[in-house]
């Protein structure tokens, strides 16, 4: 059995006060805004960051660790682990955005450490980057460029990455440029685990911020860099984090490999088949990605697939309803 965990997009930081003159978070979380009003769009973004870095982990992340560690060690999970390495082992998309991003990432120690996607892997459109910062997935050493003010050092640090998790909205952790000129991602300083008082240097008040100790680019040194998030009415190019090429690989060998145990199966010579659970955590519809996703999976899986929807907002009248709709397509 395996699972996938997911959430929303959070909003936290415009949910309890709002000093932005009563704008939506729709209206904030816009990459139009960061280019016609960038004091106030970079003052939402480093108050989100900081909302994000001071937030206390809830019961939940253990709870969840705890799911993850006992179906870790099943049979199906380590066949599954093999094929995913050797994926991406031949997967060069995956070994230069690695490279690209800074990440030094051994490959082998990580199939050594049965630190592969195997049993559990995570899915979130969560921006915060709490999924790795709570230790649910340990993030990976990665040496990247941290940046203060106008200066530039590369230090290897511990960071946000995992071939385990993709944020498929991306990361408030993680900057690029803004034109973008190039692929490379930074982080904010001076580091994720950082206080409040770290980001008062780039912000002139509680809602905007400070331009002139904004950074900027490191590779095209005239635009800002700007969170590598994707935002509402969002022009700028997507970028492709290692995370996407490392569960597109995990999704596909998964696919394969329950097709040929079913295939065993029918023939006589299959156990009982494994089946993928899909939990999906506090998915609300305002911004759908991740229940359109997992409503397309559980298609794909057809009888080999589960999925349970945790929301307390959005509470479905019958448990059974959904995989009829779904199935009747």
């Amino acid at each position: 059995s395996s699972s996938s965990s997911s959430s929303s997009s959070s909003s936290s930081s415009s949910s309890s006060s709002n000093p932005w003159g009563g704008k939506s978070y729709h209206q904030l979380a816009s990459g139009d805004l960061l280019e016609s009003n960038p004091e106030e769009g970079y003052g939402f973004w480093l108050a989100c960051l900081d909302s994000y870095r001071q937030a206390q982990f809830h019961e939940g992340y253990n709870v969840i660790k705890k799911w993850k560690k006992d179906k870790e060690k099943g049979e199906s999970a380590h066949k599954l682990q093999e094929r995913v390495y050797k994926s991406l082992k031949e997967n060069n998309k995956f070994a230069s955005l690695c490279a690209d991003n800074g990440v030094q990432y051994d490959l082998q120690q990580e199939r050594e450490n049965e630190s592969l996607p195997g049993a559990v892997f995570c899915y979130t459109s969560n921006v915060d980057g709490h999924f790795l910062r709570s230790h649910l997935f340990s993030p990976l050493q990665v040496r990247f460029f941290l940046f203060f003010s106008s200066a530039f050092l590369s230090l290897p640090l511990s960071f946000h990455f995992n071939s385990k998790v993709h944020e498929i909205h991306g990361s408030t952790e993680f900057w690029a440029c803004s034109t973008p000129c190039c692929s490379l991602l930074h982080t904010y300083p001076p580091s994720p685990t950082s206080s409040s008082s770290s980001l008062s240097p780039y912000l002139s008040s509680s809602s905007l911020a400070c331009l002139s100790t904004l950074p900027k680019c490191p590779t095209c040194s005239t635009a800002f860099l700007r969170p590598a998030v994707h935002m509402f009415e969002d022009n700028k190019t997507t970028l492709i984090h290692p995370g996407r090429v490392s569960y597109e690989s995990w999704r596909r060998e998964l696919m394969r490999l329950l097709k040929e145990e079913r295939e065993e199966r029918e023939e006589g010579d299959g156990e009982r088949a494994p089946r993928l659970v899909i939990l999906e955590i506090g998915a609300g519809r305002r911004v759908p990605t991740v229940r359109m996703h997992n409503e397309g999976l559980l298609r794909e899986l057809g009888e080999e697939g589960r999925l349970v929807r945790v929301n307390k907002d959005d509470v479905q009248k019958k448990t059974t309803s959904l995989m009829k709709d779904i199935h009747a397509e």
